[in-house]
């Protein structure tokens, strides 16, 4: 025969709140808006079944209307704080590494939530350029107008881009990819092969053409004073839009020379984040410990890089995204989704 004695319960539950309602009489009948709230001692890493009797102080038997049990989620991530402490991420950070992604989005994707190089393959643009690579490459993922053609890794004023589709091609991330002692975007300025060690710069092998009148430079800008003419730039002024780069870098990083927002990828302080995008945002391009993390343009607790970077993209310039009276930061401490109006705190 079976054993009749129950079966010792896998947990006790150490906390409740209930409310009554007290009536006209005197006495008090249980409140239509009972809510039990629990914690299971000890944590448990698995389903188990519980057996819930409410009762009132009398002993009479009190049906329940509805019981439902919520795994805690502290940072608002995706990922219940048992889970999270299963993966080894911090149940109170969103992005316990730091990648800007969520560590439920990570999960979900597969990707390491606990280590910042590996983020999710997501390409939010449509690019065709993974936004983990633009943001590692210093472009914005949420634009599909701005990719990796504009990126300079080794920062020697030619695109990688320019420097791997050229008809010599040369290294990305080596500003002397022949090691003679001159960078490439001067051979490839003064027409040597920058990819020869024996041909450079002034021993006369360059490809020059046209006369000592055609290459007159009036401002030093790297354009002639002719090819400024065609451009509609200022032969007499480096830098004709004001944008801090000379109009000689723009045209050859593929930029407007006339256009102020039309700046060129460079990242002079090699801190990851381009030297257009770090003019714009106020911070220092040639400071790498000052970066677009520091800048918070609408004043809402958010910095523009993580609104920009985000799960959930938020308008650095705007503190309430969805107008709905509630700040981005608020909405993403609280969890709820910051661009719906219908969903808050």
């Amino acid at each position: 025969m079976l054993p009749t004695t129950p079966r010792p319960p896998d947990a006790r539950i150490c906390s409740r709140t209930r409310s009554d309602r007290a009536e006209s009489d005197g006495t008090t009948s249980p409140g239509t808006d009972d809510s039990l709230s629990a914690r299971l001692s000890p944590s448990l890493r698995t389903t188990v079944t519980l057996l819930v009797v409410l009762a009132t102080v009398a002993g009479v038997a009190v049906p329940l209307i509805g019981t439902a049990f919520a795994q805690s989620d502290s940072d608002g991530d995706g990922l219940s704080d048992a889970r999270e402490e299963e993966l080894g991420t911090d149940p109170t950070d969103k992005d316990t590494d730091g990648d800007m992604y969520w560590d439920g989005d990570e999960v979900e994707s597969g990707t390491d939530p606990t280590d910042a190089d590996d983020m999710p393959r997501r390409d939010s643009d449509g690019d065709g350029f993974a936004d983990s690579v633009e943001v590692k490459s210093g472009t914005d993922p949420y634009d599909a107008d701005e990719t990796l053609k504009d990126v300079d890794s080794d920062n020697d004023g030619l695109s990688d881009y320019r420097e791997i589709d050229s008809a010599l091609p040369t290294d990305p991330f080596d500003k002397d990819t022949d090691g003679d002692g001159y960078w490439d975007k001067d051979e490839f300025d003064s027409g040597t092969d920058p990819t020869d060690p024996d041909e450079y710069p002034g021993d006369g092998n360059a490809d020059v053409e046209g006369s000592a009148s055609d290459t007159t430079d009036s401002d030093g800008d790297g354009l002639t004073d002719a090819r400024e003419e065609e451009l509609g730039t200022d032969p007499t002024d480096k830098d004709t839009d004001g944008d801090e780069y000379w109009d000689g870098d723009e045209v050859e990083s593929g930029t407007d020379p006339t256009d102020a927002d039309d700046m060129p990828r460079r990242d002079s302080d090699g801190d990851g984040f381009a030297d257009s995008v770090e003019v714009k945002s106020g911070t220092d391009p040639y400071d790498a410990d000052e970066t677009l993390k520091d800048v918070d343009s609408d004043n809402d607790g958010l910095s523009d890089y993580r609104e920009i970077d985000s799960a959930l993209p938020t308008d650095p310039f705007d503190k309430d995204t969805d107008g709905d009276g509630y700040w981005d930061k608020d909405e993403f401490d609280s969890g709820t989704d910051p661009t719906d109006p219908d969903d808050h705190p």
